[in-house]
């Protein structure tokens, strides 16, 4: 079920937004004050697909929706029109991981929402290919023209999608961003940039603007979004109520539009300038060495969406030369990609990644690596390397015994064929190279990585000192039923929460009675403390860590004041739930009497994990 309808649905079964006094959220649950609690329809909640459990409890309704319940809550307060409902909300501070890994983690989560359109639209496009190459179909055809808009709009228009799934990473107006990929998108813009006579437009006679086309550009819309969020938030900030709606929008655009084209989108092009000037250089001074940059370093060219500008070196060095080996490059390096994702498919055990992986193997091989790219070898990191080294590496071997392509045709397995001729031999065996390295790294590594990452008897530690009690006596049935995954239930000795294994911080609450936590293996555990305290606002804990803060086993994470806790006449046991349990063929229970730091409390086996 969708968000906007699930909202809609609990809204209208808790009595209407009329019967909602106020409402605030926890770890997993909503929790609405409401004029007449007889209105709410507790059964047909709990018949919701995504609610777990429906209860009236210390005065609140409470709606228990697991990992979801923020981006329900927002949905909510959206619907309900509660402006400033703040209580109990993410608190999302602190220091973070390293740049790259920033940068490839924000990528990945970009760059996944528009995959089914991306897998559909890429596997069409290959399929036509092969149909249009063999005969099949007349690519002149009515059939071939509709067939390659269905394959093709999501690629041409990729600014457009990627605006949507920016913005919710970013946070900002879906709306705001869609209407900027609409500059870019712009059809006189791109007529002109089409067209080739006019290379820029002077702005105020002062600024350039680059007249490129930046259809399917991954970098400019994405780095265009960032900005929106930060000035489109500042306006609306700062701007009063009664002209925020009107006002917000239209300085955002007055700044945004001329920033967007003068500055912002054309930095993914002088890059892509740079890189195919770069790589002009070294394929002349150095054959050997810049095939393996080439071949290897395309993935990264195709993901900053830069490997457009080797297209018209492939097709000079064609019309010079009657060959091109830069095309042969192309191929190897397509075919690299292709056979990462295979690998992946063949070790991964999760259903939903292994078809994500088959279906990238298929288009990969059939010339779109895009899903391969955006699906897998972004996640899978061993698979991005290996993606990278096989096509280096049989790149260097074809070009050293003389590899060619002899027609600049789109990369495929079935563009084989155009490097027979001289040096045929050669490239079949840089080909063997590209498919044997590639594959044979993406499983001996990667199966090492997933091995980790899924999990053999992997250890997760207590985080507190305690008396283990028995979870299904506990006062809260959320809990007590497990519904939100495995869970332990502990009576503290004292006041420290420490960390169960190494990991980041993936949640940690605004009131710090709860931390969600995300090991390097791949397991999100939450870590409650006490029941209901959540009414506490915060007080008598404090926080030693921060959100996006990695930690090592053992580190202090929360301290919190037991005494204090009791005296206010809340329960203070810790519940440590696995909230991704359903990931996991097997986790099972090792509960002594009482527990100290590093005393194991799950045994978990069996599932996906992270990289």
């Amino acid at each position: 079920m969708k968000i906007e309808t699930l909202a809609k649905e609990i809204v209208e079964l808790v009595g209407g937004k009329d019967n909602i006094i106020d409402l605030t959220h926890c770890v997993t649950r909503l929790r609405f004050v409401v004029k007449d609690d007889s209105l709410v329809e507790y059964n047909k909640l709990e018949a919701l697909d995504e609610v777990m459990k429906a209860q009236l409890k210390g005065g609140q309704v409470q709606v228990v929706i697991g990992a979801k319940v923020e981006m329900v809550f927002n949905q909510v307060i959206k619907d309900i029109g509660f402006d400033k409902i703040e209580k109990a909300k993410a608190k999302p501070t602190g220091k973070k991981e390293n740049l790259f890994n920033r940068i490839i983690r924000s990528l990945s989560e970009i760059l996944t929402p528009p995959l089914p359109a991306i897998i559909g639209g890429g596997l069409i496009k290959a399929i036509l290919f092969a149909c249009a190459n063999y005969g099949w179909i007349d690519a002149e055809s009515t059939t071939y023209f509709v067939l390659n808009i269905a394959g093709d709009a999501m690629f041409y228009f990729f600014p457009f999608l990627l605006a949507v799934s920016a913005a919710e990473k970013f946070k900002t107006n879906k709306f705001m961003a869609l209407t900027l990929a609409g500059v870019l998108m712009y059809p006189s813009l791109l007529n002109l940039a089409t067209a080739g006579e006019i290379s820029q437009l002077m702005l105020f006679d002062i600024f350039p603007i680059q007249v490129v086309s930046y259809s399917s550009s991954v970098l400019p819309i994405i780095m265009i979004v960032w900005l929106l969020k930060y000035i489109y938030g500042f306006f609306q900030q700062k701007l009063p109520e009664v002209i925020n709606m009107t006002f917000t929008p239209i300085l955002t655009l007055l700044i945004m539009v001329p920033v967007s084209l003068v500055l912002i989108a054309p930095i993914g092009y002088y890059i892509g300038e740079y890189i195919g000037q770069g790589v002009q250089a070294i394929v002349e001074v150095a054959p050997v060495p810049a095939a393996f940059v080439i071949a290897g370093l395309r993935p990264l060219f195709v993901l900053t969406g830069v490997h457009h500008t080797l297209r018209p070196l492939k097709l000079q060095e064609f019309a010079t030369n009657g060959f091109t080996r830069l095309g042969m490059m192309e191929i190897m390096s397509t075919m690299a990609q292709a056979t990462a994702a295979l690998g992946m498919y063949l070790i991964l055990k999760n259903k939903r990644e292994k078809q994500i992986a088959l279906s990238a193997t298929t288009s990969g091989y059939l010339g779109i690596t895009e899903p391969a790219l955006y699906g897998i070898l972004v996640k899978y990191k061993v698979s991005f390397a290996a993606a990278i080294i096989g096509g280096g590496l049989g790149a260097s071997v074809a070009v050293l015994l003389g590899g060619r392509s002899y027609a600049p045709v789109m990369a495929s397995v079935l563009s084989i064929p155009v490097m027979a001729g001289d040096g045929f031999t050669g490239a079949i065996i840089g080909l063997v190279v590209t498919v044997v390295t590639t594959l044979a790294i993406t499983i001996i590594f990667g199966r090492k990585s997933i091995e980790k990452s899924e999990l053999n008897n992997v250890s997760v530690q207590s985080p507190v000192e305690g008396k283990v009690i028995a979870i299904d006596t506990i006062d809260d049935s959320v809990f007590a039923q497990e519904l939100i995954g495995k869970s332990v239930a502990i009576m503290p000795s004292d006041g420290k929460i420490y960390a169960p294994f190494d990991g980041e911080v993936s949640m940690l609450y605004k009131t710090k009675h709860a931390i969600g936590l995300r090991s390097s293996d791949g397991i999100e555990l939450l870590v409650h403390i006490g029941i209901d305290t959540v009414n506490l606002e915060g007080k008598y804990f404090k926080e030693h860590v921060r959100q996006n803060q990695f930690f090592k086993t053992g580190d202090l994470l929360i301290e919190f004041d037991l005494d204090a806790i009791k005296k206010e006449e809340y329960n203070p046991v810790v519940i440590c739930s696995i909230t991704n349990t359903n990931e996991y063929e097997d986790i099972q229970k090792a509960l002594p009497s009482k527990v100290g730091i590093g005393h194991e409390i799950f045994a978990v086996s069996g599932g996906l994990g992270n990289e």
